[in-house]
Parts: structure tokens; C-alpha cells; sequence
């Protein structure tokens, strides 16, 4: 409680908040910005000028040894907190939903270009999203899904419905 007390009272003498714009074409609007913001930022080749005139006005200014000693007393005094893990779940099996989300897409382009008709009207990306989801295997199955009646199924759901069992073999 004590340190952070003496973190928030010290901190803002000891540290600024600073943009550095490393592009000199940037180009920045700040017209509405306040001028404690505008204060801010500066363009990389102002650093080294920036960080002379606030070193020059500061008396909190640290040699190399004073920040080697104080991170020497940093370590003396860290404490491990012991983290306990609660319900740790084995590691899933890979997931192959992106590799049939890819060949259920491939499938869909080159079946609404071989018919002449938009992707979407062999399946929408939510319909995509439940197959992958339900992974149906037969045409019942796939009737269950909202989009999917009797002539979607009966045009595209045997091709569909084998693009599923492949990954289910596989996986």
C-alpha cells in the first residue's frame, strides 16, 4: 500500500507520456487536440533535443549505476506469487474446422460458377458455419439445417455431405 503511494505521487515527475512520429511525412491534424496533447508529440529527429532540454531541467536525473543499483534492489526484493491453475484442460485435438471451412468455400465457388449463380445460393457463410458446426452426414441430417429443403439438398447435398465425411474419416 505504502509503494503505491509513492508510485502514484513520484510517477508523473520521473515519466512522461510521449509520441514520436518516426516518419517525417506524417502529416497530423490536430486541430481540436488540447495543447497539453499537442505538447506530446514530436517527430523522431526532435527526440534527442526533447530528451536534452528535460534532462537539463530535471534533478532526477540517473547515472548507469544508480538504475544497475536499483534494479539490484528490485530483484533482492521480488517475491514469486505462486499462481495455482484451476480446472487445466487437456489439450484439444486439432481443429479441422478451417480446412473444411476452405474446401466447403472452394466447393461453393466452383459450383456457383459451373452453374451460373451467386455463392451465396448454394450456401450462405452462416449455413457454412452450421455445417461445420453439425458436420450432417446424411441428407436428413442436412434438411435440419435452416436454408437446406429438398432441392438445395437434392442438387448439392450429396457433394456436400462427402466433403464432410472426408474430414470426419480423416479426424
Amino acid at each position: 500500500m505504502l509503494s503505491k503511494k509513492i508510485f502514484e505521487k513520484y510517477f508523473y515527475d520521473n515519466y512522461q507520456s510521449l509520441v514520436v512520429l518516426a516518419n517525417p511525412r506524417s502529416i497530423l491534424n490536430n486541430k481540436y487536440a488540447k495543447k497539453d496533447v499537442k505538447k506530446q508529440v514530436i517527430r523522431a529527429d526532435q527526440l534527442i533535443h526533447y530528451i536534452q532540454e528535460t534532462t537539463k531541467n530535471n534533478d532526477n536525473v540517473y547515472t548507469e549505476q544508480d538504475l544497475i543499483d536499483l534494479s539490484n534492489w528490485f530483484i533482492a526484493h521480488h517475491i514469486e506469487n505462486p499462481i495455482t491453475i484451476i480446472n487445466e484442460s487437456p489439450q484439444k485435438d486439432y481443429d479441422f474446422s478451417d480446412d473444411l471451412r476452405q474446401d466447403l468455400k472452394k466447393y461453393r465457388l466452383k459450383t456457383s460458377q459451373e452453374n451460373n449463380y451467386k455463392p451465396y445460393f448454394i450456401f450462405t457463410n452462416q449455413q457454412m458455419e452450421n455445417l461445420i458446426k453439425l458436420l450432417p452426414v446424411t441428407i436428413d441430417e442436412l434438411k435440419k439445417i435452416n436454408g437446406f429443403a429438398d432441392i438445395k439438398c437434392e442438387k448439392f447435398g450429396n457433394d456436400i455431405i462427402s466433403i464432410i465425411q472426408k474430414y470426419k474419416m480423416d479426424n
